[in-house]
């Protein structure tokens, strides 16, 4: 794996930690409500950026098939939390409670994204045969 693609994993790591405490530390601020709705989106954009460039680095560096197979896990579900979230967005107005797009944004990404990096950076601690 190379260097770029652990650091895009790390930063997407980062955003998935600090993103919901930042907007839950923000929640009781006077200012905060002019700062949330840019924040979220930056935050939405840099994950759905950075997910797009392990999906490209993957397919265009990686040649081990299972370290393949698992990068391309984390880079999708990067992918898919911000789809799905904005998915069931754009869902609600038209159907009263839509859940399924919320708990694959909520849940399900997030937990193949971890898989996917343990699985990646376990992988070069121990190299599978």
């Amino acid at each position: 794996m190379s260097k770029s693609i652990k650091t895009i994993l790390w930063v997407i790591v980062g955003l998935l930690i600090a993103t919901p405490s930042a907007l839950a530390s923000l929640t009781n601020m006077q200012i905060a409500v002019s700062i949330r709705f840019p924040f979220m989106i930056a935050a939405g954009i840099s994950i759905l950026s950075l997910g797009i460039a392990i999906l490209y680095l993957t397919t265009r560096t990686v040649a081990h098939k299972k370290l393949r197979r698992y990068l391309l896990q984390a880079g999708a579900s990067a992918v898919g939390i911000i789809f799905f979230i904005m998915l069931h967005n754009f869902l609600t107005p038209f159907f009263n409670e839509e859940p399924v797009t919320f708990i694959m944004g909520i849940f399900v990404c997030p937990i193949t994204f971890i898989i996917g990096t343990v699985q990646a950076f376990r992988l070069q601690v121990a190299p599978a045969t």
